[in-house]
């Protein structure tokens, strides 16, 4: 999971905004060190490049920090007798991917039979696929001398490469498998007279209620 907006509140009449992550010095403010009462806007703002050299510079690890510069800005101004609700959290909704991998350099991909190729194995009658990064797939390979081939109705009997009679080995080189991906989700708004106002942010910027 990726973090891409930090927290910037405005406090008191005068208007001080207070970021999450110091503009100067990158230390991190705690958002409990200010009364609730006193906060008069809240916002979360997608990272920049400047604020994520300032947090390095202040020793915080920002490998999960992500810099979309198609995010916009999220405020939200807080009414009179109002307390803001402003909280990210980390397992907002989960993703269950289904995708092909090549053992052979690694490549993870989605297969679309419009746009892989596929080799029809007459042994096994049906198409294998295409690997579409190095060309590679599901092989038979001679168990005398590793000479590898898609399709082992070629050389039924005798290997090409060390002209000895073959047993072929089936080795699976494009497999099947899932991934689970956790996403993050932004909450901003405030709770008035018993009543919770505002929104929910997907990472993507998508607001969902």
């Amino acid at each position: 999971m990726s973090d891409v907006f930090y927290w910037v509140i405005t406090i008191g009449d005068e208007g001080q905004t207070i970021p999450q992550f110091d503009y100067e010095t990158g230390k991190v403010n705690k958002i409990t060190s200010f009364p609730k009462n006193i906060i008069t806007k809240i916002a979360w703002y997608p990272f920049t490049q400047d604020i994520i050299n300032k947090i390095k510079s202040a020793g915080i690890d920002t490998s999960n920090f992500i810099i979309n510069p198609f995010l916009p800005k999220y405020e939200i101004n807080i009414p009179e007798n109002a307390y803001p609700v402003i909280e990210p959290m980390k397992e907002g909704w989960v993703d269950v991917i289904s995708f092909q991998k090549c053992l052979k350099c690694g490549h993870e991909f989605k297969f679309n039979p419009e746009e892989h190729k596929t080799v029809f194995v007459k042994h096994m009658g049906r198409e294998t696929i295409t690997c579409p990064n190095c060309g590679g797939g599901d092989e038979f390979v001679c168990s005398n001398c590793g000479f590898a081939t898609r399709d082992n109705t070629d050389y039924p009997e005798i290997c090409p490469k060390c002209g000895k009679k073959a047993k072929w080995k089936f080795k699976r080189n494009i497999v099947n498998q899932t991934k689970i991906e956790r996403h993050m989700i932004y909450k901003l708004g405030y709770v008035q007279n018993g009543q919770l106002h505002g929104i929910t942010i997907k990472e993507n910027g998508d607001v969902v209620c």
